[in-house]
């Protein structure tokens, strides 16, 4: 910050020097000893030196002040002004070496600015002149000529009296920041060019801040920040600043209204680190150990505690402030729980962090009572078990276990992750599994002691599986006019039995006679008449009562009167309808007057015959059970007064 400051200022005085060099600017000002006239050449000073004429304001009767020409070097630098700014000699060298268009550059400008902050260096370049006989309360104007005749400048009119001191910098504005505090102030270049930063406190007065003066902040600066920042301050001590101008002789202006501040510690310390702990179940004791904070103002350290079970937060459990070379702490809890803590560190100014929290926990090994009521509810693809909720209050929930032996106590297993804290649970199953699941129930409090299990629960899943579809294998007309059906036995375990229905003619199935047992595969239908068509159908019921479809129906009837060849559907005919993906078959219609209907059958190679249409009335069917590629065998079969002919087969393949 402060080099940042440093060339800020001395670019600023550069700039600033220029500027007054630029219009050979000649001022005047009363002082102890007279009237100071001094005046600022382009070329820093005027080599064939200068004559100094006063005139009463406004009256044009100028006098000449100087018996010869104010030249440099006339008046050489003091010593003891050497000996204040030793950069001073160096300044005077740089003078004596450049020539006069070397001096109308910035490193004229300097010069310039160094005879501003030392009236001695003005004297010594010339640029300085007292006039020992103005009188007080006389107003003058002061006119700088070359010794050739060339003016340089006129001052404005100034009246003779006591030394006024400027009027201090203005637009002072301020930060603190910890123990940082920053400046900044108006540039007013026409009154001062630099300021001095002064500091009083009690114990050290007041004194001045920076070693070299400070320029001016211009405004196209100050958004750049502050020009100044003390770095220094002290916690606990009040402080006043004040900003004085130095002006264009070198004297400082009257000081800026002082701005008190007072740098408070507001910095939290480090906190402790490393804090562990160590819990002794024998004894009940808990022991904590952290390294020390590496704050230098560490005042000590607290230690607060909380348990699992408790509702309140950290509570402080140490009577008096650890000392800062403390690192360890014993305490003892009032129960088993898992306990936190944390360390708080504290500096002399009251300040306050917090190190990461540890736990540690003194094991309950008590166990809590064995969970009651528990019971099952099984339904399809479920078990449902409820129990009564235990009263521990370090009850923590509960574990469930399930088994399909229930003469291995071994083969219990846990059926879920997380520890249930609700008292009842839903086992989800295959719908299908037939088991006898058996199930335990444990409780677990919060320092891991599981109880002894339950009272077993059982149950079986309910059986929503029907039989496989029966298969129809024959019908078969009987010389008593008796028709026999026969089928295939299903293979079910839990079969209970068949059921039988039929159909005459056109009329809709219903049961024949009451279920049949499950080893019987054929049934004699009796007392049947003549030119009817009877077709059969077949159901297969397990012990649950879950019910098959019904196998696809086989038809037949007695003795037919009708002439069976002129019953036949001729002209039959295959075309697959690609968009619908259904086969389309059409027949011819038989002028039969009797004619009942007619019933399709399908087959494919080394396969029997099987209905695929109920009774139709209508010479044409769709079938939608086939497959691209496949070749399928049709016929169609027509009923007549109990009388049936079978058309000639149809071979066709389903082809895209």
């Amino acid at each position: 910050m402060k080099a940042k400051i440093f060339s800020v200022c001395l670019w600023l005085m550069a700039v600033a020097g220029v500027s007054f060099a630029q219009d050979n600017r000649v001022i005047a000002t009363p002082a102890q000893g007279g009237m100071i006239v001094r005046w600022f050449p382009r070329a820093v000073y005027v080599a064939e030196g200068v004559n100094v004429f006063r005139s009463p304001a406004g009256r044009n009767q100028w006098e000449k002040l100087t018996a010869k020409p104010v030249k440099k070097g006339d008046v050489p630098l003091p010593q003891e002004a050497l000996d204040r700014n030793s950069a001073l000699a160096s300044y005077r060298e740089l003078a004596d070496k450049l020539n006069a268009d070397d001096l109308a550059t910035l490193a004229g400008a300097f010069i310039t600015i160094q005879s501003v902050l030392s009236p001695d260096f003005a004297r010594y370049l010339g640029n300085w002149y007292t006039d020992a006989t103005a009188v007080a309360g006389q107003s003058y104007e002061y006119r700088v000529i070359s010794a050739s005749g060339k003016v340089l400048n006129t001052s404005p009119a100034v009246t003779m009296g006591e030394e006024v001191l400027e009027a201090p910098p203005v637009g002072i504005v301020h930060l603190l920041t910890d123990r940082i505090f920053q400046l900044g102030w108006k540039a007013e270049p026409s009154r001062f060019l630099a300021v001095n930063v002064y500091r009083t406190s009690v114990a050290e007065g007041r004194k001045k801040l920076n070693e070299l003066p400070l320029m001016s902040s211009l405004d196209d600066l100050q958004k750049q920040g502050f020009l100044y920042a003390d770095t220094t301050l002290q916690y606990g001590v009040s402080y006043a600043y004040e900003v004085v101008g130095i002006d264009l002789f070198g004297r400082e202006t009257q000081p800026s209204a002082a701005v008190e501040v007072r740098a408070e510690d507001r910095i939290p310390p480090v906190p402790a680190g490393a804090l562990a702990s160590q819990a002794d179940p024998k004894s009940g004791k808990i022991a904590l150990r952290w390294q020390s904070s590496l704050s230098p103002d560490v005042a000590g350290y607290d230690i607060y505690r909380r348990g699992r079970k408790e509702q309140t937060g950290f509570r402080k459990i140490n009577n008096r402030l650890q000392q800062p070379r403390d690192t360890v702490f014993t305490d003892e809890p009032p129960a088993a729980d898992v306990w936190f803590y944390k360390v708080a560190t504290f500096d002399r100014a009251g300040n306050r962090s917090d190190s990461d929290t540890t736990f540690a926990i003194l094991p309950d090994k008590e166990p809590p009572a064995p969970p009651q009521g528990l019971t099952l509810e099984a339904r399809s693809g479920e078990m449902h078990l409820k129990w009564k909720a235990n009263t521990e209050p370090d009850l923590l929930g509960y574990r469930l276990y399930r088994t399909i032996d229930e003469n291995r106590p071994e083969s219990f297993a846990l059926i879920h992750n997380d520890v249930l804290t609700a008292t009842s649970y839903v086992d989800k199953l295959p719908a299908v599994a037939r088991n006898k699941f058996i199930y335990r129930l444990v409780a677990l409090d919060s320092s891991g002691n599981e109880s002894r299990g339950s009272q077993a629960a059982e149950g079986r899943m309910p059986d929503i599986t029907a039989p496989e579809q029966p298969v129809l294998t024959a019908l078969t007309v009987n010389a008593d006019k008796s028709l026999t059906l026969s089928w295939l036995a299903n293979a079910e375990s839990d079969l209970k039995g068949y059921q039988l229905f039929r159909a005459v003619d056109s009329a809709g199935f219903v049961p024949l006679g009451a279920m049949l047992p499950p080893a019987q595969t054929a049934f004699t239908d009796k007392g049947l008449q003549e030119g009817k068509l009877y077709r059969y159908t077949l159901t297969a019921t397990d012990s649950s009562g879950n019910t098959s479809p019904q196998a696809r129906p086989l038809a037949a009837s007695l003795t037919a009167n009708a002439n069976a060849e002129a019953l036949k559907a001729g002209g039959l005919t295959a075309a697959y309808d690609k968009r619908n993906k259904q086969l389309q078959l059409s027949w011819n219609k038989p002028k039969e007057p009797t004619l009942q209907g007619f019933i399709v059958y399908r087959k494919q190679e080394n396969t029997s015959w099987r209905p695929v249409s109920g009774m139709l009335t209508e010479a044409k069917f769709s079938d939608a059970d086939v497959k691209p590629g496949q070749t399928y065998y049709y016929q169609v079969r027509t009923y007549a007064n109990g009388a049936v002919a079978h058309s000639q087969p149809l071979k066709t393949t389903v082809n895209e």
